[in-house]
C-alpha cells in the first residue's frame, strides 16, 4: 500500500521538526518494545487485516475526528494500513506499554462500537493518532495535536461584585467575556443620613433618663441627647430617687442652660449642691417647682437673680424662702403670673405685699397658712389689681372685714335698692377659704353678687356659716362646677334645696357634704334629680339613707345613654362616697350594683329589638366589710360581664338575708345558723374564695394508737 489512512498504526517513530512543537499539543514519544512484543504486534496485524474478520463485523460509522481537525484526545488506531478510516477493528487490544500501563483487555467485542466512539472505557479518554502522515512504519507513528477545548483552562470570571445585572438576566446562557460592571452600592446608614430635625423629633418621645443613658452610646448621641430643644423641660419627679445626688446635679448642670421649665419637687438630697453652683447653673428658666426642697436661702437669692424670665414658681414648704426672697422676687422678676408661698413658714405678709405691689401680672396667688394676710393694706392692694384668677388663703386668719374689702374694696359706692356695692366684677374663678374659722356669713355676703365667673369655691370647716348667705350666693355664681362644704355643720337641707333651683345645678359636677349631720335624703334625692353633669359626691357621716344611693343609680343610669350592644364596656358616671352613714344598709348597696348590671327590654321610641346595657354605672365606696364584694362587681361591670355581676349581687344578698335571719333568737337557731354558713360558702365560691366558710368538723377518726 502506497498510502495510510489518518487511522494507522505506526512501528517506528517519525521525526519530529522543530517547527512542530506548538502551544497546546501532546507530544506521544515511542516507548520501548522488545521483540517479543513486536511480533505480537505483527501478528495482531495480520489478524485484523483478514477479509473474513471485515465481513464479519458490522458497520460503525465514521470517527468524529476529522483530519486537520482537533480531537478530544490523542488515541492510537489498531486498523489495518489497507482498511479505510470508516472501518475499525472490533477485537483489537492494547499492550501494556503502548497502553500507559492501562489494561491490555480487549476494548471492544462483536456487536460493540469500535474504536471509533467517542465514549470512553472505564472512565478513561482513548488515545487517538489524528491527520497522520504516511510512514514506512505501520505500527506507530507520534503526532501532535491540540488541546481539547473541554480540557483547556478558562479564563478567569469577573468577581460578582463587577455584574451590573443579575444571573437570571442572562435567560441560562453563558457568555465568553462579561463587559459590564457591576456598580457597588453606597454605604447606606439611615441614622446619619437623617435630618438632624427629624432625629431630635425621635428623642422627644424618650424620658429624660433614657436621655442620659443613650448618651452614652457615642459622641454624637451625646451631642444630640443635650440638645437644647430636648431639655426645656426637665422633671425629676420620677428618678430623683434612683440615682445619687451628684449624678442628679451633673445632669442639671449639663442641662442647665437650655431648660426652661424646672421640677426638683421633694429633692431634698441637693442642700449641699444649691450651695456650690447649682443655683446659678440654669439661667433660662420660666417655670420652677421647689416644693419641699431644702434650698437654703442664699441659694434661693442667687436662682431668682440670674433669671428674670420667671413667670411660674412653686415654693411649697421651703425653708429658705424668707420676706427678703419675696423682696427680691419682685425687683428681679415683675412677669410672675403663679407664685405659691403656702407653707412657707418664715413669710408672712409684707413679704406677699411686696410681691403684690410690683407684680403686675399677677393672675395665680398661694398663701396658705402664712401669718399677717388679714392686713387691709394686701386686701386692697388685690382690690385695685384686680388680675388674680386664682386665690387660695386656707388655714389665713383671715377677717369679714378682710374678705370685704377683698370684694369691695374701700369706700365704695353702695346700690339703694340691692345693697351691694357698685363696683367693677372680680375675675376671680377659684376660691379657697378653707378653715378659715373666723368667717361668718357677712364675708359671703361680700362675694355676692362680685364673682360671676366663680367656679371652684372651697369652704370646708367654715363652721360659723349658715344656709342663707349660701343660698343668695347660690343665685348669682351660674358657672360654679366644684362646691365644699365638708364639716359646716349648721347646713340643712334647706341649703341643698336652694341649689337644686339655682342656675348653677346643670354645671355642677363636684359636691362635698360630708360631716354635714343635717343633710338626709330630702335635700340629696333633688340634687341628683337636677344635677346632670355630676360626677362626684362625698356623702361621709351624713343622714342619707338607701333612698338616695337608689336614686342616685337610676339617675346615673337614665342620663347616661344606654346600648343594644351586651359587648360595649361601661365607664365610670358617678362617684359616691358613703362612709359612716348609719341609715345606708346592704339594701341600698345592692339597689346599686342592681342598677350597674342591669339589662332592660328594648329602647323607648326606637325599632330596636333587642335588650339596652348601660353605658354607665356608681362607683360607690362604702362601708368596709361591703367594699371587697363591691369592688369585685365593680371589676365585672367593667369587663362586660353583667351576668356575672348580677350572679355575684344575687348570692350576696342570699347571704345577707341569711345572716339577719341568723340573729334571730328563738327557736330554729341552728337551722338558720347553717343555712347562714351555706349561703356564706356559696357566696365565697362565687367572688373567687376558697368557699371554706365558718369552723371546720372535729375529725372523727380512731384516734392516735399510741393513746
Amino acid at each position: 500500500m502506497a498510502q495510510t489512512t489518518g487511522d494507522q498504526l505506526t512501528d517506528s517513530p517519525a521525526s519530529i521538526s522543530p517547527n512542530d512543537a506548538q502551544s497546546g499539543t501532546i507530544m506521544i514519544d515511542e516507548p520501548r518494545r522488545s521483540r517479543g512484543t513486536k511480533r505480537l504486534l505483527q501478528s495482531l496485524q495480520r489478524i485484523s487485516s483478514s477479509p473474513s474478520l471485515v465481513k464479519l463485523s458490522r458497520a460503525v460509522p465514521s470517527s468524529s475526528y476529522r483530519s486537520g481537525g482537533k480531537g478530544s484526545i490523542s488515541c492510537i488506531s489498531l486498523s489495518s494500513a489497507g482498511q479505510s478510516s470508516t472501518s475499525h477493528s472490533h477485537s483489537n487490544s492494547y499492550s501494556s506499554e503502548l497502553s500507559a500501563d492501562f489494561s491490555t483487555a480487549p476494548t471492544s467485542i462483536a456487536g460493540t462500537p469500535g474504536f471509533g466512539n467517542s465514549t470512553t472505557q472505564l472512565g478513561r479518554p482513548s488515545i487517538r493518532i489524528l491527520d497522520a502522515q504516511a510512514t514506512p512504519n505501520l505500527f506507530y507513528t507520534p503526532a501532535r495535536v491540540a488541546l481539547p477545548s473541554d480540557f483547556k483552562l478558562l479564563p478567569r470570571s469577573p468577581p460578582l461584585e463587577n455584574l451590573q445585572e443579575d444571573y437570571f438576566s442572562s435567560h441560562g446562557t453563558q457568555s465568553d467575556s462579561i463587559d459590564q460592571t457591576f456598580l457597588r452600592a453606597a454605604d447606606f446608614n439611615f441614622w446619619r443620613d437623617l435630618p438632624s430635625e427629624l432625629r431630635l423629633h425621635v428623642f422627644q418621645y424618650l424620658k429624660h433618663q433614657e436621655l442620659v443613658k443613650c448618651s452614652a452610646v457615642s459622641k454624637l448621641w451625646h451631642k444630640m441627647c443635650f440638645d437644647g430643644q430636648l431639655w426645656q423641660e426637665l422633671s425629676t419627679a420620677d428618678f430623683y430617687t434612683k440615682i445619687t445626688r451628684h449624678q442628679l446635679a451633673a445632669i442639671i448642670h449639663k442641662a442647665g442652660p437650655f431648660v426652661k421649665h424646672l421640677e426638683v419637687r421633694g429633692c431634698k438630697q441637693l442642700e449641699e449642691e444649691w450651695l456650690n453652683g447649682l443655683s446659678t447653673a440654669c439661667t433660662n428658666l420660666e417655670a420652677v417647682n421647689l416644693r419641699e426642697c431644702n434650698i437654703q436661702r442664699n441659694s434661693l437669692k442667687l436662682l431668682v437673680a440670674h433669671n428674670r424670665n420667671l413667670v411660674h414658681m412653686d415654693l411649697v414648704g421651703c425653708c429658705g424662702v424668707t420676706n427678703t426672697t419675696c423682696r427680691m422676687l419682685a425687683e428681679h422678676c415683675p412677669n410672675v403670673q403663679y407664685l405659691d408661698l403656702s407653707f412657707c413658714e418664715n413669710v408672712c405678709g409684707k413679704g406677699v405685699f411686696r410681691v403684690i405691689d410690683e407684680c403686675h401680672k399677677l393672675r395665680a396667688l398661694k398663701v396658705a397658712e402664712v401669718r399677717g394676710m388679714s392686713d387691709a393694706n394686701i386686701m386692697l392692694r388685690l382690690f385695685e389689681l384686680n388680675t388674680l384668677e386664682q386665690l387660695d388663703c386656707r388655714r389665713c386668719d383671715l377677717s369679714d372685714a378682710a374678705v370685704q374689702t377683698l370684694f369691695e374694696g374701700s369706700n365704695a359706692e353702695f346700690d339703694v335698692l340691692t345693697g351691694q356695692a357698685v363696683v367693677p366684677p372680680r375675675r376671680l374663678r377659684q376660691l379657697d377659704l378653707s378653715f378659715c374659722s373666723s368667717l361668718t356669713d357677712r364675708a359671703l355676703r361680700a362675694i355676692f353678687g362680685h364673682v360671676p365667673d366663680l367656679r371652684n369655691l372651697q369652704l370646708s370647716a367654715c363652721v360659723l356659716l349658715t344656709d342663707s348667705a349660701l343660698m343668695d350666693l347660690f343665685c348669682t355664681t351660674p358657672f360654679l362646677s366644684t362646691l365644699n362644704v365638708d364639716g359646716v355643720r349648721l347646713l340643712t337641707n334647706a341649703t341643698l334645696q336652694a341649689l337644686t333651683r339655682a342656675p348653677c345645678i346643670k354645671s355642677l359636677a363636684w359636691l362635698t357634704i360630708s360631716d354635714c349631720e343635717h343633710l338626709s335624703d330630702a335635700g340629696m334625692m333633688g340634687i341628683f334629680k337636677a344635677a346632670d353633669n355630676l360626677q362626684t359626691v362625698h356623702m361621709d357621716n351624713t343622714r342619707i339613707g338607701d333612698l338616695t344611693l337608689i336614686e342616685a343609680a337610676t339617675a346615673a343610669r337614665g342620663r347616661v345613654c344606654s346600648t343594644i350592644s351586651t359587648n360595649s364596656r361601661p365607664f365610670k358616671a358617678l362617684r359616691l362616697e358613703v362612709f359612716d352613714c348609719q341609715n345606708v344598709t346592704w339594701n341600698g348597696v345592692r339597689g346599686v350594683m342592681a342598677r350597674n348590671a342591669e339589662i332592660t327590654g328594648p329602647l323607648a321610641n326606637t325599632n330596636a329589638t333587642g335588650s339596652s346595657c348601660p353605658k354607665g354605672f356608681v362607683s360607690l365606696h362604702c362601708f368596709y366589710g361591703w367594699q371587697q364584694t363591691v369592688d369585685e362587681h365593680e371589676k365585672r361591670v367593667l369587663r362586660g360581664d353583667l351576668a356575672a355581676a348580677s350572679r355575684l349581687e344575687k348570692k350576696w344578698a342570699q347571704y345577707m338575708v341569711a345572716y339577719e335571719e341568723a340573729g334571730i333568737p328563738g327557736s330554729g337557731g341552728r337551722r338558720r345558723r347553717r343555712r347562714m354558713r351555706e349561703a356564706a360558702q356559696q357566696h365565697d365560691e362565687e367572688e373567687g374564695g376558697t368557699g371554706v366558710i365558718g369552723r371546720r368538723r372535729r375529725a372523727r377518726s380512731g384516734g392516735c394508737i399510741v393513746m
